[in-house]
Parts: structure tokens; sequence; C-alpha cells
């Protein structure tokens, strides 16, 4: 998104309006606010120890190293997304439509493609 920003900013500099800025393969948050806030307490041993056992009842490896990965892939996601606000209120103040699709999976395929549209149709300025 940072080359989106900068072009933005390099257009408005010289005068050039602009239009909606589509923002595409946004991250979903698939984490609550409340996991977000808890992920800093979750690093000590009983924390992950614990967690560990909820993933093992589950029939899930729930071993220290596959507990700390999944939660620094939790922490790598969460940071992601706070960046992903910041550019798009930084897009924001540009005061043109903004348009975000999500991320919907490795290639093109019509399934795809009506996920796209829909996300487009429920977010477009219709003049």
């Amino acid at each position: 998104m940072q080359e989106t920003i900068d072009a933005v900013a390099d257009l408005a500099r010289i005068q050039v309006p602009l239009g909606a800025i589509i923002v595409n393969q946004a991250r979903e948050e698939i984490l609550s606010e409340a996991t977000v806030a808890d992920l800093p307490a979750l690093q000590d041993e009983e924390s992950v120890a614990a967690l560990g056992g909820v993933l093992s009842e589950s029939r899930v490896d729930g071993s220290p190293e596959v507990v700390t990965a999944l939660l620094q892939q939790a922490r790598d996601h969460a940071d992601r997304l706070a960046l992903e606000d910041v550019h798009l209120d930084v897009l924001a103040r540009h005061g043109v439509p903004l348009l975000v699709l999500p991320k919907v999976g490795e290639g093109t395929d019509p399934a795809g493609i009506r996920i796209l549209a829909q996300h487009l149709a429920e977010q477009a300025v219709w003049s």
C-alpha cells in the first residue's frame, strides 16, 4: 500500500484529479480486539502450556514450539492489520472514494471474481 500512498501524494502534488482508490488483497480481521489485546500476555511458559493443552485436546500438536509459532503468527497478523489501518487512514484523507477488496486466494476463478464484484458493488459510490 505504501506505493499507492506515494503515487497518490505525487499525483496530488501536481494537481492531477484522483478517482476512486482501490485497495486489493486487504487482510481480514480474524482475531477479535480482545484477543489482539491479550497477545502480549500470552508469552510466558504457563500460557503457552495452557494453550498447548487446548490444542492437544483438539488433537492438534500442542507442543511449545507450535504454540509459540502460532502466537507469533497472530502477532504478525495483528501488526500487519494495524499498519494497513494506518495506510487506509492516510489514503482516506485525500477525499476520494476508497474501495477495499479482500484477498480471495490464488488465481482468478469465477467464484473469486464474484466475491470481488460483490465487494465493489457494496462499496460503490453511485452518482
